[in-house]
């Protein structure tokens, strides 16, 4: 199975702009969603700003 670039770019936006989207509707600083997710905030803020991979050739 082969993956579109665009289509998993524009997945990583939805992904990042949700995510940000969601966190500041229930008032969490990055800090405090990393550890009620159980992750790094280095992840979380990672994930919150995926953005495209670059042109396509």
């Amino acid at each position: 199975m082969t993956l579109d670039p665009d289509a998993l770019d524009r997945s990583k936006q939805d992904l990042a702009g949700t995510l940000r989207t969601l966190r500041l509707q229930a008032g969490l600083t990055g800090d405090r969603l990393a550890v009620r997710c159980g992750m790094s905030q280095s992840k979380i803020e990672t994930l919150s700003r995926l953005k495209r991979s670059g042109p396509r050739p």
